[in-house]
């Protein structure tokens, strides 16, 4: 799946950010991008990484 970064995506992957960078090593900016998407999207994420789970 192919989006546009929306100000909405952006808003709630910064509060995703905060939350899992407390609890999760490894975790960066893109990771909570992709997770806001699939939030928004409704969509699941398929990823073999630890810190995605």
């Amino acid at each position: 799946m192919v989006v546009d970064l929306t100000k909405e995506i952006a808003e709630l992957a910064g509060e995703i950010d905060v939350k899992r960078k407390r609890r999760v090593k490894g975790c960066g900016m893109a990771d909570s991008i992709i997770l806001a998407t699939a939030r928004i999207a409704e969509a699941r994420v398929v990823a073999g990484d630890d810190h995605s789970r």
